[in-house]
C-alpha cells in the first residue's frame, strides 16, 4: 500500500507544499487552504506534515483550466479518489486519462465531466 501511495504521489510531477502552492498562486497559505477546504484544490492529507499539492493540477498562469468544474463533478470524493480519477486512464474517455483530456483543451470537458458524474458508479467506467 505504502508503495502504491509513492507512486500515486509522483505522478505527474509529483507534489508541492502549501507554500510553494500559495506562491504560485500569489496567495495566501490560508487562501491555499481554504480552496482545499472548498473542494477547489486537491490537497492530500499527509499527516503531521499537512498537506500535498498534485503538482498536475496547476499551470504556469495558475491553475489547470477548468479544473474547479471537474471537482465541482466530483464532489463527495475524498481528495484521493479526485487525484486517483485524474491521473488514470477511463474506458468513457477511451482509456486516457481525464488529466489528458483537459490538457488537450476543446470540447473534451463534457467527456470529462460526465466520466467524473459516473466515477465510483457501480458498472461505471
Amino acid at each position: 500500500g505504502l508503495q502504491e501511495r509513492e507512486k500515486l504521489l509522483a505522478a505527474e510531477g509529483g507534489t508541492y507544499s502549501a507554500e510553494q502552492v500559495a506562491k504560485h498562486l500569489k496567495i495566501s497559505r490560508q487562501a491555499v487552504n481554504k480552496r482545499r477546504q472548498q473542494g477547489t484544490l486537491v490537497g492530500l492529507d499527509a499527516g503531521r506534515h499537512g498537506y500535498l499539492y498534485p503538482a498536475w493540477q496547476f499551470v504556469r498562469s495558475g491553475t489547470l483550466p477548468r479544473l474547479e468544474a471537474v471537482l465541482g463533478a466530483l464532489e463527495g470524493h475524498d481528495p484521493w479518489m479526485r487525484h486517483i480519477f485524474m491521473v488514470s486512464g477511463n474506458a468513457r474517455l477511451q482509456d486516457r486519462s481525464p488529466l489528458e483530456q483537459l490538457r488537450q483543451g476543446g470540447n473534451r470537458l463534457d467527456d470529462v465531466l460526465s466520466a467524473a458524474r459516473t466515477f465510483g458508479e457501480h458498472g461505471a467506467a
